[in-house]
């Protein structure tokens, strides 16, 4: 390594230590804050918006189911049927309710005449013509049973009250008036101050419309609806046109998450603000400290990676020769060895074709004679059998010196898998019938491959033969193809032992196995095989287990070809 290659790396590995610690750092911050942005969401604002609103009930809630009482109750209904008689017994009555529920007020007023009652007394005559006199006529009209409206209290120095206002039908279903009790304004307030030093969060009501109906005090924002405010007037719409859900937006910097829930009682909707910013302090606070920990840890690395660089640089220059050496002499050793392969390969194919010849002439000679001709025929048939493995264990080692010197060509073309895998499966069919094994052409008629049809009927061959090796007498054999660019070998046989598994396609080991009825192999055609699926993009990778084994030639899946356009043919 030379001094300037030393110090790239120096830069280099600078570099990274940065970028990773860096990369590090802010992805940890990244994810921890939107861990806190999704549990303000989904777990603390529902949370507080579900007590608030069960709390609600108790506060706000109340004064609604007491309305309903009043206006179904038989007292009221019955006196106004009478005649409105006797004014103590309804004033009573109306003194009674405000006492016994601590309202501000509560109320009645007749259909029939006009008349404003309430716990002290009579208060007015109501007319169509007279301003503050439009919420009876209001709730005369309206279809609900009941509304909740924000109003001044005449009967209490015109106190800005939240009226529930009711209306009140006889046994028939007529219209006969409208009854109610009313709440300071300031005592709901109250109410909302006390949420938000309970939950820490900015709470306040909005009508349908987005306007601002009820918050606390110590609010500073002087919006009166939510349509107004910057940030929030643009999630506004999204809010008013749902039941609930969350919502988040910017606002003078900060970034604030809202969790909005319609209430039908009241026709409000319940806002619960939290500014996150507050949240994410004690986050950045972690950052810090931990990029100022990988800014120490960096230093004592550079400083480490300094020292050791000058120290082995020597050393590497020296090994660097060596490898030089050791790398020139392992390529004479694979040429050498190359060599010596084809030598053999050519040397030995011509005299063991000469001994088959030989072999044959013999078999023919002797079937002429007059002699015993069993023993002889015997022997030539096992003399030739054994001429033919050699020749194909001789072919073998060419054709795979060629694959890995990349002398063999590819002759693709596109295979109908099916047909390809039943022109195989007849070549093994007598072999199969011998021990009784039946073979499954299980591969659907339209699966098709792009590939060297001959070389892959050798792979195709030598799984075969394997399976049918393999396989007890009785045994079964199924191809089949799971996808498009698979093609399996399925066999019911006794499976690939644990101790020759890894090495099976390897040429280093080539371990030779017997198969159920005693045949042979040279452990050579499975490592052909494999350099054969290589060629191809493809390998070649098995399953076993005791009870069978699952052979996988698997190939490139290939890119769909666009639709053709339709002739007018």
């Amino acid at each position: 390594m030379k001094m300037g290659e030393g110090r790239r790396l120096f830069i280099l590995i600078s570099i990274l230590l940065v970028a990773g610690f860096l990369a590090t750092s802010l992805a940890s911050y990244l994810i921890s804050k939107a861990g806190v942005r999704e549990a303000i969401i989904a777990r603390e604002l529902p949370i507080t918006s579900d007590n608030i609103y069960s709390e609600i009930q108790r506060d706000l809630l109340r004064p609604i189911s007491i309305s309903s009482f009043m206006a179904n109750d038989t007292f009221l209904r019955d006196w106004t049927l009478r005649g409105e008689r006797e004014t103590g017994e309804v004033t009573r009555y109306l003194k009674e309710v405000s006492n016994r529920y601590g309202a501000l007020t509560s109320f009645f007023v007749s259909e029939k005449t006009g008349v404003y009652y309430h716990g002290n007394g009579i208060l007015k005559k109501v007319r169509e013509d007279e301003p503050r006199d439009i919420w009876y006529y209001r709730v005369r009209n309206m279809a609900p049973d009941y509304e909740i409206n924000v109003d001044l209290d005449m009967a209490n120095r015109d106190t800005m009250t939240i009226f529930i206002n009711h209306r009140v039908f006889d046994y028939s279903g007529h219209f006969i008036g409208a009854t109610g009790v009313g709440l300071a304004v300031d005592s709901a307030r109250q109410v909302i101050e006390n949420y938000q030093r309970r939950y820490g969060r900015n709470i306040y009501f909005v009508d349908r419309s987005g306007k601002v109906v009820l918050k606390g005090r110590g609010s500073t924002d002087s919006y009166r609806t939510i349509l107004e405010r910057p940030g929030l007037k643009t999630i506004a719409p999204a809010i008013l046109s749902s039941e609930q859900g969350s919502f988040e937006y910017r606002h003078q910097g900060k970034t604030l998450l809202v969790n909005a829930r319609f209430i039908k009682e009241l026709q409000w909707y319940l806002m619960v603000e939290q500014d996150v910013d507050p949240s994410l302090a004690s986050l950045r606070r972690t950052l810090y400290g931990n990029l100022a920990v990988c800014f120490v840890i960096t230093l004592i690395v550079l400083t480490a990676t300094r020292f050791t660089v000058g120290r082995y640089q020597r050393r590497v220059e020296e090994r660097t020769e060596e490898l030089r050496v050791a790398k020139e002499l392992a390529e004479d050793a694979t040429r050498l060895k190359d060599r010596f392969v084809a030598l053999v390969s050519h040397n030995l194919r011509e005299p063991l074709a000469t001994i088959k010849g030989y072999i044959q002439l013999s078999r023919q000679a002797n079937d002429g004679g007059e002699g015993n001709k069993t023993d002889f025929g015997g022997w030539l048939s096992t003399s030739e059998k054994i001429a033919d493995d050699l020749m194909e264990s001789v072919g073998k080692i060419l054709d795979t010196s060629r694959l890995q010197a990349g002398q063999i060509s590819l002759n693709k073309s596109r295979i109908n898998v099916h047909d390809f895998a039943q022109r195989w499966m007849d070549k093994v069919s007598i072999a199969a019938a011998q021990k009784g094994i039946t073979i499954h052409n299980e591969i659907p008629q339209t699966s098709t491959l792009t590939g060297d049809a001959d070389l892959l009927g050798e792979v195709l061959l030598n799984l075969l033969t394997n399976a049918i090796k393999f396989t007890r007498q009785g045994g079964t054999v199924t191809l089949s193809s799971p996808a498009p660019h698979i093609l399996t070998v399925r066999d019911s046989g006794i499976g690939v032992h644990e101790a020759v598994l890894p090495d099976i396609f390897k040429y280093e080991v080539m371990t030779s196995t017997k198969g159920t009825a005693g045949e042979r192999g040279t452990g050579f055609g499975l490592p052909y095989c494999q350099d054969i699926m290589k060629i191809h993009g493809g390998v070649l990778r098995v399953e076993t287990s005791p009870s069978g084994s699952v052979f996988f030639m698997e190939f490139p899946q290939e890119k769909a070809s666009p639709p053709s356009a339709p002739s007018n043919g």
